[in-house]
């Protein structure tokens, strides 16, 4: 195989008392220097970037190929003018004698506010041809950095390591098309072990970090969001912090994670904004800060890009560099490919930022070995090669799906057709996950939360997902299982209509012992709206998003003071736990209580000598204060039990019963 090889035109522009002029720092034709012929304005320039976006598809010479040819005959003939145009046609002439190609070193240190127009378009109008769409005459963002990068030896694969992040809080990408799509155009070569391709799901700074600190990649391939970082006004990529939200990442940041990646050659930013700039600062996009964070070679892409032409990019871009070609020459191989396709300007929306001075960026010999796999690795990453999913990758999928569907839902709720297959999509990744882990608490209520969306109208398979549930974990004393369990109590509830008071009453006292006052708050409007009989709808309730879809979390703070009960009642009562109930004016009698979770009983009246068993079961009613404990005595006498609280003495709560008698209710410390 000919390897391509290039001579290099390293031009500069400048700009000096507010004119811009083009520098020929080295070509094989010689130095020069001329005036910029600058004819593009602002106007011209917004204009243009307003009009390409209105078509789509090519329908012979179109308007808009036209308009392509025009704006990036104006961008040539601005910086090749006299004396450098001169040296560039002297320098293609020595090239061709040599049988090599030219490549364009384009420098915009010094005029970063040129930086973002799209140079990829250059086109001489004499020639009839486009720079870019000739593996001979590449043009490259060149930055130049103190250190020369140099080409790394290796024997394939080459290892790339894809990161998809998809927050919950950001617009939907079809993430998942676009993963699938990678892994199609690069099936080929990893089948004859050119290419390995590893997913990082979990697009955390932290996974990522731990990632590249497990194994070694070559590539990194990021598809997400990318923007401007409003406080900075500098471009970032918006990975996921640990709780799925979007989180800015600088290209500075992300510089300083793949810094020390000893292997990592090349980034390719497949994001909206990813090759953006700001425009006081050449390093103001992602792309250049990754360069200038040690990254030899960046691709990012500067307009939108179709499935269909990002998928033509990838299989065509990586042979060639599994080929050892160039980074150039195969970002070239590429764009040609992109051009055969219904639109005239796709192949011009990767953008190639390098500072590597010959475009090697790999040095590829022998023939494919699977490097192994560092222990610990293949929790973080997956091989697109036998995908077989772990439990953490199908809650993160599974979840990503609920949450998409939950947005849509919102937006559109009388329109199951675009909500319904993406909580189709979760609950098949859920019981995927069932499988893997049985009896999972976790997985159980997401089951029941995206069953309950899925047949509203059949609440059948949601309740017995709920009954599963509270067989599982009634007992439990763990606050994040009683978490759960309260959203589970608070689903259940919701299924009938109107709600199931007692069910209700169980959430709100779990919730009220594990200090989310919120949502205690919430159960206790909801059983009063019950008990006036104001049910036809609880939904103002529930709140936006509403909150029985949410994750269980453990409150552990109050920010808004809520509605005070009744100052008579104590509003930090709460019935779960060991208690003694003492008559007040009886010493010698007593009941000795322990009430739990699931809203079962179990008591010990204590008569001087005498111990007499009682069990059955209880309600709480936060709204009235009210403890209602029905069951038998020694199995077959009927116990009956209702108190009302009145007031807090010390540690301990006073009651009065429905006769009038009264009470000393007191925990008992373990």
């Amino acid at each position: 195989m000919n390897l391509m090889q290039y001579l290099d035109f390293d031009l500069a522009i400048q700009k000096n008392n507010g004119a811009y002029s083009a520098h020929v720092l080295d070509s094989p034709g010689g130095q020069a220097k001329a005036a910029c012929a600058w004819t593009l304005t602002d106007d011209e320039i917004n204009a243009f970037f307003e009009q390409i976006g209105a078509g789509k598809r090519r329908s012979g010479e179109s308007e808009r190929a036209k308009l392509i040819k025009t704006f990036g005959g104006k961008l040539f003939n601005s910086i090749f003018a006299d004396a450098v145009r001169e040296r560039w046609e002297a320098a293609m002439s020595l090239a061709q004698l040599q049988e090599k190609g030219l490549r364009l070193h384009l420098r915009l240190n010094d005029v970063p506010e040129l930086a973002d127009l799209p140079w990829e378009l250059l086109y001489d109008d004499a020639t009839n041809r486009f720079f870019n769409l000739s593996v001979n005459t590449p043009l490259v963002r060149y930055l130049e950095m103190p250190n020369a990068a140099r080409a790394l030896q290796i024997q394939p694969p080459l290892r790339i390591l894809g990161v998809t992040s998809l927050p919950d809080d950001y617009e939907e990408l079809t993430i998942d098309r676009e993963w699938d799509a990678l892994q199609e155009a690069l099936q080929e070569l990893i089948r004859s072990g050119l290419v390995e391709l590893y997913r990082l799901e979990d697009a955390t700074t932290g996974k990522l970090q731990e990632a590249l600190r497990k194994n070694e990649y070559h590539i990194l391939h990021f598809i997400g969001h990318g923007e401007q970082d409003k406080k900075t006004g500098e471009g970032a990529l918006v990975f996921e912090n640990e709780r799925g939200r979007g989180r800015l990442v600088s290209g500075e940041m992300l510089g300083t994670l793949l810094r020390d990646a000893r292997t990592l050659r090349l980034a390719i930013l497949n994001a909206c904004e990813g090759a953006r700039q700001d425009r006081t600062d050449a390093f103001g996009g992602v792309a250049q800060r990754l360069v200038q964070q040690t990254i030899p070679a960046v691709i990012a892409m500067q307009f939108e890009i179709s499935d269909r032409a990002a998928r033509t990019f990838a299989k065509e871009f990586y042979a060639a560099l599994a080929d050892n070609y160039p980074i150039e020459a195969a970002v070239g191989e590429a764009r040609k490919a992109i051009f055969g396709l219904p639109n005239e300007l796709e192949w011009a929306t990767p953008v190639l930022y390098s500072r590597s001075p010959d475009g090697m960026l790999f040095d590829l010999r022998g023939l494919p070995t699977a490097p192994p796999i560092k222990p610990g690795a293949a929790a973080q990453v997956t091989s697109a090669a036998n995908e077989t999913l772990s439990f953490d990758v199908l809650m993160q999928r599974a979840n990503r799906a609920r949450n998409q569907g939950e947005r849509i839902l919102a937006e559109t709720p009388v329109e199951p057709e675009a909500w319904g297959p993406k909580f189709q999509e979760a609950q098949a990744y859920l019981k995927r996950a069932d499988a893997l882990q049985p009896e999972n608490p976790r997985v159980l209520l997401a089951m029941l939360q995206t069953q309950a969306r899925l047949s509203p109208e059949n609440s059948a398979p949601a309740r017995d997902l709920a009954r599963r549930i509270e067989d599982l974990i009634a007992d439990s004393s763990d606050a994040a299982e009683q978490a759960i369990l309260a959203q589970t109590y608070l689903i259940h509830a919701t299924l009938s209509s109107p709600p199931n008071e007692k069910l209700l009453s169980r959430a709100g006292n779990l919730y009220l012992g594990l200090n989310d006052l919120d949502m205690t708050e919430r159960v206790r409007k909801m059983l009063k709206r019950i008990e006036t009989s104001s049910v036809r709808s609880l939904a103002d309730l529930y709140g936006e998003p509403d909150v029985r879809f949410a994750s269980p979390e453990l409150a552990t703070r109050a920010e808004t003071p809520l509605a005070a009960p009744p100052t008579a009642t104590p509003s930090d009562f709460n019935p779960v736990g060991e208690w003694d109930f003492r008559l007040q004016d009886e010493t010698e009698t007593h009941l000795r209580v322990s009430l739990t979770a699931n809203g079962n009983f179990q008591l010990m009246q204590l008569v001087g000598t005498y111990h007499v068993p009682v069990t059955g079961s209880w309600l709480f009613n936060p709204l009235t204060q009210t403890l209602a404990m029905q069951g038998v005595i020694n199995t077959f006498q009927p116990f009956t039990l209702n108190l009302t609280l009145t007031g807090k003495i010390g540690d301990a709560f006073s009651a009065v019963g429905a006769d009038g008698v009264s009470y000393i209710l007191t925990r008992v410390k373990s």
